[in-house]
């Protein structure tokens, strides 16, 4: 005799069901008005942080600037962030959105700069103050960014110090995944060179007997990366 699933489960669901309400009940009261206290918290701290922004930069918030979308959005990834760090960099990018930026209206920056820890904000701009001092470029009738590289390893050895090896490490790492910046990998010319050497016929070698290449990483600047860069800067 086939086992009948569905009355089997049937007595439990009936039993969950009043269990379900109760823990929901519970949480709802226990979470929901924590919840929403932090938020308004939040909210009013950015409403500060934003004033302040706009005041210092001579500012009045233009709501024909700023996309209902990108209002939503922003509210919605704002008002979750309790690091002042990072409701000081929301609110700078909402400045500069309602001062009609090109760089801070692109709502992408939003998502990228929810994910950010305070430290993932220190390594991108120490990254991106390479290349500030370069002008972009201008090709085909589109501007350029400056090209950033440098050897990962040296990277972070320049940003250890300040906030620990690994806190370092986890931060590169992060903003990879985010596409802030993007890493490739080279080998040392030293050890390229020596590969291809030359023989006792005077002739290069097509290719070498045995590989033995010394890759390194190298970090570069990503277009989203300079974007949000110029949007907080």
């Amino acid at each position: 005799m086939p086992l009948d699933i569905e009355a089997i489960v049937k007595p439990l669901t009936d039993l969950a069901e009043p269990v379900v309400g109760t823990i929901s009940d519970t949480w709802q009261a226990v979470i929901g008005d924590r919840i929403a206290v932090w938020r308004l918290m939040n909210a009013l701290n950015l409403q500060k942080k934003v004033s302040e922004q706009l005041l210092s930069n001579g500012l009045i918030i233009n709501s024909t600037q700023i996309p209902e979308r990108y209002a939503f959005a922003w509210f919605e990834k704002a008002t979750e962030q309790d690091e002042p760090e990072i409701q000081e960099l929301f609110a700078r990018l909402l400045a500069r959105a309602a001062e009609g930026d090109a760089d801070a209206i692109d709502r992408r920056h939003i998502d990228t700069l929810a994910s950010f820890t305070p430290t993932d904000a220190v390594v991108m701009k120490k990254f991106y103050e390479h290349g500030c001092d370069r002008p972009r470029q201008m090709f085909d009738d589109e501007e350029i960014d400056p090209q950033i590289e440098m050897d990962e390893t040296h990277f972070h050895f320049s940003i250890k110090k300040e906030m620990g090896s690994i806190n370092a490490w986890k931060a590169i790492e992060h903003l990879l995944v985010l596409g802030v910046i993007e890493r490739s990998f080279e080998p040392h010319q030293d050890t390229l060179s020596t590969a291809f050497s030359r023989g006792k016929s005077g002739y290069g070698t097509l290719w070498p007997n045995k590989l033995n290449f010394t890759l390194y990483a190298k970090l570069s600047a990503t277009a989203n990366g300079w974007s949000l860069h110029r949007a907080l800067d």
